[in-house]
């Protein structure tokens, strides 16, 4: 009877337990891959971060940035499509 109760209280305290939420660490992984220059990267670990943690306004921040700039750089080589897509997703933030 008392292990019974153990598995429960345990099973309970897992089930009640919220999974871990890292959107820091995709965070950082995308100011390091800025840092380093590689854009593609970087765009990918902020919106990773975003998606898990959308009210953080320095991820806000970060990925309208990487989107600004991936814009103007479509801008550039005439993409039109690309460029408007960019721009609108770094408003949308």
């Amino acid at each position: 009877m008392v292990m019974l109760l153990v598995v429960l209280t345990f099973s309970t305290k897992t089930a009640l337990t919220p999974p871990q939420n890292n959107w820091h660490l995709s965070l950082e992984e995308g100011r390091i891959a800025l840092e380093r220059g590689d854009e593609t990267l970087a765009r990918e670990k902020l919106e990773q971060s975003y998606t898990l943690n959308p009210r953080f306004k320095m991820t806000q921040k970060m990925l309208a940035g990487v989107y600004l700039e991936q814009g103007y750089r479509a801008l550039d080589k005439d993409e039109l499509d690309e460029a408007v897509l960019y721009l609108e997703k770094s408003q949308d933030l």
